[in-house]
């Protein structure tokens, strides 16, 4: 006897050496009772017969039907707010300064970027910009 499962996930390859090919994530295929009731117990399927109505022909949203279904786990959900800081993590938030401009900027950019780090401003304006990577960046 067999029974309609359909599939949770996408599998890559054929069911076994040679046999038909997995069908696509929310693809509905005929299993055997063994093999069926092995996916669904593994949580890869659920049997067809268990699923209420579709909203939508030829459409059914697993999310709603899987009972232990985590939104904070499917990628696809986008209604999914972030969570909201609280007083204690909002204060912790560092400053970490200026970023630092790529070697390839040029020496204004390093001389804004020195001085904010604590440099004297005429002092790294008669700096070169070599001097000025040198000290505050990665080698040239």
């Amino acid at each position: 006897m067999s029974r309609q499962i359909r599939m949770k996930f996408t599998y890559v390859g054929t069911r076994w050496i040679g046999g038909p090919a997995w069908p696509p994530f929310n693809g509905v295929m005929e299993a055997s009772d063994e093999e069926a009731a092995k996916l669904v117990n593994q949580g890869n399927a659920v049997y067809l017969e268990d699923e209420p109505e579709a909203t939508e022909p030829g459409f059914a949203p697993l999310k709603k039907w899987v009972e232990d279904y985590d939104p904070a786990l499917d990628p696809d959900n986008y209604k999914e707010e972030a969570p909201e800081l609280t007083e204690y993590q909002a204060d912790e938030e560092e400053d970490f300064g200026p970023k630092r401009p790529p070697t390839y900027a040029l020496k204004p950019e390093w001389v804004k970027y020195a001085v904010a780090k604590g440099e004297d401003p005429d002092v790294a304006e008669r700096m070169t910009k070599a001097d000025l990577v040198s000290k505050y960046g990665a080698s040239l």
